[in-house]
């Protein structure tokens, strides 16, 4: 049974780190949640995952400043308002629609202020 849950643990884990990876490129994916929760699976069943996905540069960083509550830099909030904007107004001109760009723009707006709440980096 021990070895049932390690391998499910990994497989969500993977599961959740590609999701994550893919919300980087997709704005409407959020990527946080995701690494968080594959950090979350990886430490419950393997140290050596667990290790890899601390170790990795980007995934790396926002699981430490999450678990240390230090937020990001304002370098990193940058780059992240400036790839989910993009996104947003890519996604919006490919639909060409009113309700799509009142949508994406709404949540533009949540996800911005979210991010841009987050504690800054010490």
């Amino acid at each position: 049974m021990k070895i049932l849950k390690k391998f499910v643990y990994i497989t969500l884990g993977g599961l959740s780190l590609a999701l994550g990876a893919a919300g980087i490129f997709l704005p409407l994916l959020p990527t946080t949640p995701f690494v968080l929760l594959a950090a979350f699976f990886f430490g419950a069943s393997s140290e050596r995952a667990y290790e890899r996905l601390i170790n990795m540069p980007f995934f790396g960083n926002i699981i430490t400043s999450y678990r240390n509550k230090t937020g990001f830099s304002a370098h990193t909030k940058i780059t992240t308002l400036a790839l989910l904007w993009s996104g947003l107004l890519i996604s919006a001109l490919f639909m060409n629609k009113l309700w799509a760009y009142v949508t994406l723009g709404l949540i533009g707006l949540c996800v911005s202020l979210h991010i841009v709440l987050l504690g800054a980096k010490k």
